[in-house]
């Protein structure tokens, strides 16, 4: 998970997330203000306050933290089956969800 975090919160620089950051300052818009994780980091950037390497840092570390807390509320609610996604295979995942739902329904 924490790997595909990075690899996302890069894929997203790359694509233009620091040029959206830019646009919205030049629209008036304070992203400092903003709980979305990232804009805060990448307003710092466009100030000058932070290295573009720093905000990378930061903004995957509290979407780590973000996804771990969702782990830790999910699995405190009511009872689960953690599925692992086969990317390679997607076929399989997906069969393995159909069993798991007809067993629930058959219940």
């Amino acid at each position: 998970l924490y790997n595909r975090i990075n690899q996302r919160t890069s894929l997203m620089i790359q694509e233009g997330w620091l040029e959206e950051v830019a646009q919205l300052h030049l629209q008036g818009i304070d992203c400092s203000k903003l709980q979305a994780i990232g804009y805060k980091e990448l307003s710092k950037v466009i100030n000058d306050e932070l290295s573009l390497e720093d905000a990378i840092e930061e903004i995957q570390q509290k979407t780590r933290r973000y996804a771990k807390r969702q782990i830790t509320w999910f699995k405190n609610q009511l009872p689960s089956i953690e599925i692992s996604v086969d990317l390679k295979d997607l076929d399989k995942t997906f069969q393995e969800i159909c069993t798991h739902v007809q067993k629930f329904l058959n219940t």
